[in-house]
């Protein structure tokens, strides 16, 4: 790490030795001085920068978060991070300009500018970054320009400040009050729902004739008396509902910058606080072309919690099959991290082509036991509770585990079209009838494109109407997904044409899920997922109905 000169700094430097050269050809001494005074000023200010380089690598200049945003969720659409910027070196700094650094989905605010922090002084620093994601998000540090005095000479720095929180799901665009997906009656236990069937509950269902297969406990008396001849009390059973919400995550739905995928997961999360207040059960799926995550059904606290961090692990697939990362690639970008926040170098030593094999360009085993050793602080937490929560971890190479752990994501492979996605959502449609006895519905949540046959699906829920279990398409119409029409007029009329294709499409298979027997509610981007889940919950009910929230 050495000084470098600023713009300023570069004309300054060019000034002094084109008036020196002045100087020296009409050979006038007062010119030279001034051109030495000019070039032995910079000299100085280049000079005065070195103890800052010693500082930083000798980490003297650090950057502590004293106060980490209290979770929150991913509509609040911007995060501060509370953070001590400490000078423990014994040279002060006039002036440093800190620019952040953050996780995948997080988006740093404007620069922030420090200036007069003496030796063994510390400055807070406010970090703003912009969210765009939900799950595990981390401030990664700050890019900082330091400057001792004139902005001629210029240090350079990265100073790394790891700090991770998980943002729940989370929809800024919903306004208005929302309904309660279902009313409740607040005299009955936690996930009582009476229901017309004719049982040993605690409601008054009807009151009826005694016929002679009855039994005599059944009979009330007081009833009997004032009608005059033998009545039966019909009791209504209090049954647990059990919602099952299927999770399309394919790639279609991580299109639009991810605001499907979040719509989806903010689904979930709506329902896990639907189930918090009615004591109902709740399960969920994550499904692409095969299950990817399966939540069994539950109730409580800790299930609602385990539900929206399956919803969330949509985010936390690492697996070298469903990435676009190589592992050569994870592998760089993991030793980089490395370096700059926890001080280790596993780069071989020389001049190194990007091309050339891992075991060129870093010392493989040496990473290798640095992760096994980190494995126990950094992967273990993340990956019990993927696991909590039904997604398969820590089967994945040390290199992608602490790839997650460390909110390094890598990004979801990127195909148009899934030869296999029917089957997997077939599959896991299955599945989720399986977990639904009783009482209870399917939520499949999709924007169904990349579909090449829909036959799979139709099938499922064939047998899905076979076994008298509700299945409802929350259908998620991509168009309303996307940025706003171009203003080029060639542009607008392709975008146009793509709009009117799109809800075409969705029109058709609207209609190809209603006839297969499935109820079917179609939303926007500006509808809220609360009112998407109530209406989805209330079609349950009356099945094989199409709605269009609006």
């Amino acid at each position: 790490m050495i000084p470098h000169l600023t713009a300023s700094g570069a004309r300054l430097l060019l000034a002094g030795c084109a008036i020196l050269a002045i100087g020296v050809w009409a050979r006038s001494v007062p010119v030279i001085i001034v051109a030495q005074l000019l070039l032995g000023a910079l000299g100085v200010a280049y000079v005065a920068t070195l103890p800052l380089v010693w500082a930083v690598e000798r980490r003297q200049l650090r950057l502590v978060a004293r106060a980490i945003p209290g979770g929150g969720d991913s509509s609040t659409r911007e995060l501060r991070w509370g953070l001590q910027l400490e000078n423990a070196s014994g040279a002060a700094i006039g002036r440093a300009e800190l620019s952040f650094a953050a996780s995948p989905g997080l988006t740093p605010g404007p620069t922030v500018n420090v200036t007069g922090l003496r030796s063994g002084e510390s400055a807070p620093v406010d970090a703003a970054v912009d969210v765009a994601v939900a799950g595990r998000v981390a401030l990664f540090g700050a890019r900082a320009r330091l400057f001792v005095g004139p902005r001629w000479v210029v240090v350079a720095a990265y100073l790394p400040t790891y700090s991770a929180l998980k943002l729940a799901p989370g929809w800024r665009r919903a306004r208005g009050r929302l309904p309660p997906a279902r009313r409740r009656d607040p005299r009955l236990p936690g996930g009582a729902v009476p229901v017309p069937i004719a049982g040993h509950g605690y409601e008054l269902h009807e009151l009826r004739d005694f016929v002679p297969s009855d039994s005599v406990r059944r009979v009330d008396w007081k009833a009997s008396a004032r009608r005059n001849r033998l009545t039966v009390r019909e009791l209504a059973d209090e049954v647990v509902v059990t919602t099952s919400v299927v999770l399309d995550v394919s790639s279609t739905m991580r299109s639009a910058g991810g605001d499907k995928l979040r719509f989806a997961q903010g689904i979930v999360a709506a329902a896990a606080a639907d189930v918090g207040t009615s004591g109902d059960r709740l399960g969920v799926i994550l499904a692409d072309d095969s299950i990817l995550a399966h939540l069994r059904p539950g109730a409580g606290g800790r299930h609602r919690a385990r539900a929206v961090d399956a919803a969330l692990a949509a985010d936390a697939i690492v697996e070298s099959g469903r990435t676009d990362a190589s592992d050569s690639e994870l592998t760089a970008l993991v030793v980089d991290h490395i370096l700059l926040h926890d001080g280790f170098d596993f780069r071989r030593p020389g001049q190194v082509a990007e091309y050339a094999p891992d075991a060129e360009r870093f010392d493989l085993a040496s990473l290798e036991a640095y992760l096994a050793a980190r494995e126990v602080a950094d992967c273990a937490p993340v990956e019990a509770e993927l696991r909590a929560a039904g997604l398969p971890a820590g089967h994945e190479s040390l290199v992608r585990r602490f790839a997650r752990a460390r909110c390094l994501r890598p990004a979801y492979r990127e195909e148009s079209r899934l030869p296999r996605k029917a089957e997997g959502m077939a599959v896991a449609l299955d599945a989720a009838v399986g977990d639904v006895r009783g009482q209870g519905a399917v939520v499949f949540v999709t924007d169904g494109a990349g579909l090449d046959s829909l036959d799979p699906v139709t099938a499922a829920l064939a047998r899905a109407l076979h076994g008298r279990t509700p299945v409802v398409v929350i259908l998620l119409e991509t168009a309303t997904f996307l940025a706003a029409a171009p203003d080029d007029r060639t542009a607008a009329r392709a975008w146009e044409l793509f709009v009117d294709a799109d809800r075409e499409r969705t029109s058709e298979l609207a209609a190809a899920l209603q006839v297969s027997g499935a109820s079917v509610v179609r939303v926007g981007a500006s509808d809220p997922p609360e009112r998407a889940l109530a209406l989805a919950l209330a079609a349950a009910r009356a099945p094989r109905r199409s709605s269009r929230l609006r």
